[in-house]
């Protein structure tokens, strides 16, 4: 059961009892994340980890699996430079529905 829209209710997955811990992911901030597809899923890309460690992977992470995990994506042609900040945003493409591009700013 997830919350309403608009409803700011915490889900119980958000606790961290279902997460799974087995595969690494690199503490950051900074990093960009943005809805994609129905809305359970998010991506994940860059950041900055401890001192002048910056990232430039891409990870998915799938609300409506169980337990939930961090996947590592690798996208075909060259990925962009290492980076914090900036934003990652999903847009529609009008007239082919379903269709959607994420732009990375900054």
């Amino acid at each position: 059961p997830y919350p309403k829209p608009n409803s700011f209710t915490w889900n119980e997955k958000a606790r961290g009892e279902e997460i799974d811990h087995s595969s690494k992911f690199a503490a950051r901030y900074l990093h960009r994340c943005t809805a994609v597809g129905d809305g359970n899923k998010i991506l994940l890309f860059g950041g900055q980890g401890s001192g002048a460690d910056f990232f430039n992977d891409l990870h998915l992470l799938d609300l409506s699996k169980t337990p939930l995990a961090l996947e590592q994506l690798h996208a075909a042609g060259d990925p962009p430079f290492p980076r914090c900040s900036g934003t990652l945003t999903t847009v529609s493409v009008a007239g082919l529905p379903g269709m959607e591009v994420v732009a990375l700013f900054g």
